[in-house]
């Protein structure tokens, strides 16, 4: 069959392109860190897991199957002093081809109601966390023959929505950063892209659902929810693609298209969707 060709086809190039290449892994105790370095593995590389919780960590490992393969690194990629410490410590003895900055957290709330440490913290771990691994990492990446850095953005940084004060900016921040380095890298041999996966069924996205204002609801449910393994399998055949923005699923690719030709239909639809579910609650005119 057709399709059975074409994955088999895919399968070979992304074993061609990570075989034998090693990948640090933030976000790696789950989600979509978790399922990229799974997909990994079965390339023939190798992996270091990054996250805070080291029972997570090892919870993750095991889930793996414990190969000889699989590295854990406790590490709260928010501390910029921890990070310069201990990611240069595990580059040293386990030199990386590829870091996949995927850790981050999501907080959905009305912007007049969000305590301002949410914004701290979100900042910190979306986006400052991505910049402290990347600059710890970039010393070590240089002179590898196949160094590449995908960073985890989202949709929500196409176009900030509703509810997403914290976290729409934040990933904002962290498609920009990227963008900067795509340019700054590429003559030093790195490779950058920059994943924007749309909702993602992950325990994160179950924890925003239940944080998310009733009148977010109509556009949340606007986004086909994607599984983890399908956004870490467009994840890596986009950096084997030598792509630089990397959309998982067709719709969302078109929605993108669209939304660059004019901002207009999508924001209009979206205020409109809020502003009947206000009206439909009596909270607004």
């Amino acid at each position: 069959m057709p399709t059975q060709r074409h994955a088999e086809a895919r399968d070979q190039r992304l074993r061609a392109r990570f075989g034998g290449t090693h990948a640090v892994v933030t976000g790696g105790s789950a989600g979509i860190g978790l399922a990229v370095a799974r997909r990994l593995l079965r390339c023939g590389a190798t992996v270091t897991l990054v996250a805070r919780d080291p029972g997570r960590l090892e919870q993750a490992a095991a889930g793996l199957g414990s190969p000889p393969g699989v590295h854990t690194l406790a590490l709260d990629v928010a501390d910029q002093e921890a990070v310069a410490a201990e990611l240069p410590r595990e580059l040293a003895q386990r030199p990386a081809d590829l870091l996949v900055n995927c850790a981050g957290i999501a907080h959905a709330g009305r912007f007049v109601e969000t305590d301002p440490e949410v914004f701290r913290r979100v900042t910190d771990v979306d986006y400052l966390g991505t910049v402290w691994m990347t600059h710890a990492a970039v010393p070590y990446l240089e002179g590898r023959p196949q160094a590449h850095i995908a960073n985890v953005a989202s949709m929500a940084a196409l176009e900030g929505v509703y509810g997403y004060a914290a976290y729409a900016p934040a990933k904002f921040a962290v498609l920009g950063f990227s963008q900067v380095l795509r340019a700054e890298l590429r003559p030093r041999g790195i490779g950058v892209s920059v994943l924007l996966p749309p909702n993602t069924d992950t325990e994160q996205l179950s924890a925003e659902l239940e944080q998310l204002p009733d009148e977010m609801r109509p556009i949340h449910a606007t986004s086909k929810v994607l599984a983890p393994d399908a956004v870490a399998e467009s994840l890596l055949a986009g950096v084997c693609s030598g792509r630089f923005e990397i959309i998982p699923g067709r719709d969302n690719r078109v929605l993108d298209r669209v939304h660059r030709i004019s901002h207009r239909p999508l924001r209009t639809g979206f205020d409109l969707m809020v502003r009947r579910e206000l009206q439909r609650r009596g909270r607004t005119r």
